[in-house]
């Protein structure tokens, strides 16, 4: 238990050269929440705490980009840990991150529902939060292993991969709206996924993949790192 403890101490003192990081997802997703009523731009709770998750989740690849730059394998393989502690570690240290994202994106996205929406819809922000936390796992479950197998400078571009479809799946029923589009809502992904006559079904379904995602990703991190020469 000592051991996974200073592991993750060392996951956020690797991390925390990166939490300027944090002040530019918010920008983004404040840019992502901004909607129009009526022709009036409002900002959009839900699409806040959603997309700040989708941008917090790129930050477990920080660990294995600082441990690449100053060559910190050596330092690892000195530890009084095994790799497996090592890697389970590194997934605990990815909890503790989804632990922080919800908190900012969840206050920020009461807060702005609150003051340009009228107010939150409970159910509809506990669906909300659900798909984040699955969203975000099944991103770090994602990148992960390509981190351990290929390090950081090679396997950055699993990074922005899930990024990059989640928030063009979030901006297409809008820019299509923009352009005349008829049909866009058609095209409304989160529409489809959050559509609050299937809340509990969604919720529920979200946290299985979640779970079963991170196990998923947890072996697979496991066996690759055991593998590895250095």
């Amino acid at each position: 238990m000592e051991n996974l403890k200073a592991l993750i101490k060392l996951d956020y003192r690797l991390v925390s050269p990166y939490w300027k990081w944090l002040l530019l997802f918010a920008g983004i997703a404040l840019l992502i929440s901004v909607q129009t009523v009526e022709g009036v731009f409002r900002m959009n709770g839900y699409s806040f705490v959603i997309a700040f998750i989708v941008f917090f989740a790129t930050c477990t690849a920080f660990p294995f980009e600082s441990t690449d730059k100053y060559n910190m394998n050596v330092l690892y393989s000195t530890l009084p840990s095994n790799r497996k502690s090592q890697v389970t570690a590194r997934y605990l240290s990815i909890l503790i991150f989804l632990g922080l994202s919800l908190v900012v994106a969840i206050v920020g996205g009461i807060i702005m529902n609150a003051i340009f929406l009228d107010g939150n819809n409970w159910q509809f922000m506990g669906t909300v939060i659900s798909v984040s936390i699955a969203i975000y796992i099944v991103m770090a479950g994602f990148q992960t292993p390509f981190m351990y197998k290929f390090g950081y400078q090679k396997g950055r571009i699993a990074i922005w991969v899930g990024a990059i479809i989640i928030v063009a799946a979030q901006l297409i029923p809008g820019l299509l709206n923009t352009f005349g589009v008829e049909n866009y809502s058609d095209f409304d992904l989160f529409a489809l996924i959050l559509n609050p006559n299937n809340a509990l079904v969604t919720s529920i379904v979200s946290l299985l993949i979640g779970v079963v995602g991170l196990v998923a990703s947890y072996f697979i991190s496991l066996r690759v790192h055991l593998k590895r020469d250095f």
